[in-house]
């Protein structure tokens, strides 16, 4: 093989971690998805026309994806946003949606889709579609939180974002989730294969990378906002459960792959890049493609479209 081939096939070939030779070999893939996060449209010109050229692309793939899950952040913007600005976004994201999609979706909440948590000109939490609900709706998810299951393998769908006590938010689930989580991995039967989705990332080495400076003393920085907090406990509980094989997420805009204990983690990068102005460090806007197969192996591949 040359080395302009071998180069070639090696881009095509993406990320396949903790894959023995032979086992690849002996695999069947299952299913294909398409991972787009972080799309953070608005009513701009770069945002609107990037968001229908990722969908139309994907779309286009071939092969076609089984479904595309949205890791969250479909809307620039709704934690300080007004009622108004936050309808225009999601009526925006909906419109482009329907013009440029026809596969299935499956969604996640993104920390920027929670309405009002900071707005601070009025009192919203009386209003029926004040912090999550809105996106619930908006997306006709099951709840903020779910499963579901395709050909072999079950995806859990995190709801990844909680208020943070001193203020802001965190990377966290919340203890009434924890206790389902606990429940579906139980009564998951062992050959059946698990993904957890969550917008925030679980693990994560590239968070230490997200700022540009280090502190003084050189330590480097994993902000509650960035990862999740409880990753100890997150790691610890999916020990018992050797089915659980990959983690996605999005929300760092960075491209990662991570192996620990067994589960590879894949943070997805972002489809609006460093929020619609190029890339973020060196990641440009881009979208990932994942093959699932029947041996709980997954490959990933990223399009820039």
């Amino acid at each position: 093989m040359n080395r302009r081939r071998f180069l070639k096939n090696s881009a095509i070939a993406g990320t396949m971690i903790g894959v023995e030779p032979n086992a690849a070999s002996a695999r069947k893939k299952a299913f294909r998805v398409a991972y787009l996060s972080d799309v953070h449209v608005s009513p701009i010109r770069e945002a609107e026309a990037g968001m229908a050229r990722a969908y139309q692309s994907a779309n286009m793939l071939t092969p076609r994806p089984d479904f595309i899950i949205n890791g969250g952040d479909a809307i620039l913007d709704a934690l300080e946003n007004t009622k108004q600005g936050t309808r225009q976004q999601f009526n925006l994201f909906s419109k482009l949606l329907k013009e440029n999609n026809r596969l299935e979706i499956k969604h996640l909440i993104g920390n920027h889709d929670i309405w009002g948590w900071f707005n601070k000109t009025a009192d919203l939490k009386g209003d029926n579609l004040y912090g999550k609900q809105w996106v619930v709706e908006e997306f006709r998810m099951p709840k903020r939180y779910y499963a579901f299951t395709k050909k072999g393998w079950k995806f859990i769908m995190l709801d990844s974002t909680q208020l943070y006590p001193q203020g802001g938010f965190m990377g966290q689930i919340d203890p009434e989730q924890l206790e389902w989580l606990k429940a579906e991995l139980d009564t998951t039967p062992a050959q059946q294969h698990i993904c957890v989705a969550s917008h925030i990332p679980i693990l994560s080495a590239a968070a230490s990378l997200f700022f540009d400076k280090v502190p003084e003393n050189g330590d480097l920085q994993q902000p509650h906002y960035l990862i999740h907090t409880d990753a100890h406990a997150l790691v610890n509980l999916f020990r018992n459960y050797p089915n659980v094989k990959v983690c996605l997420s999005g929300h760092l805009h960075m491209q990662e792959a991570l192996s620990y204990q067994g589960v590879t983690h894949y943070n997805n990068g972002a489809v609006s890049g460093n929020w619609w102005r190029g890339p973020f460090r060196d990641f440009e806007p881009a979208y990932a493609v994942l093959d699932f197969y029947d041996n709980g192996t997954v490959d990933r591949t990223f399009v820039k479209y």
